[in-house]
């Protein structure tokens, strides 16, 4: 199965059946909701289903997680306690990538930007 296939099957059952964060479905469940049986382990069986998650994100679609689990959020307030995760994450990422290079984050947010900015540019070159 194609992870366009499965990650429109995760959404189907996202939708039906994990609306808000209070009906968040963890991993295991979700995987058994789209195969119709239990993964043969939590870790290795389950990547798949993590894997469909992050297209889904790629996308657009606002997966949330919680300690339960993913859900689609019910209101802007759960999207936005979401949004502000990934958010903290990133930049507790960006923050060790600064203390390896020896650099401080905003000369780190600045090398960033252009760097974006050169990549945009090469993009547009290419159309």
């Amino acid at each position: 199965m194609s992870v366009a296939f499965l990650a429109d099957d995760v959404l189907v059952v996202l939708t039906r059946e994990a609306q808000g964060k209070e009906n968040a479905l963890g991993v295991e469940k979700l995987y058994e909701a789209v195969f119709g049986v239990p993964p043969k382990d939590k870790i290795n069986s389950t990547r798949v289903i993590r894997g469909a998650i992050t297209a889904l994100r790629r996308r657009g679609v606002p997966v949330c997680s919680c300690f339960k689990g993913y859900y689609l959020p019910k209101d802007a307030d759960e999207l936005e306690v979401s949004c502000r995760l990934l958010r903290r994450r990133a930049l507790h990422s960006l923050v060790m990538e600064a203390k390896i290079r020896k650099v401080n984050l905003e000369e780190l947010m600045g090398q960033l930007r252009l760097d974006l900015e050169g990549e945009m540019r090469a993009k547009e070159g290419e159309k």
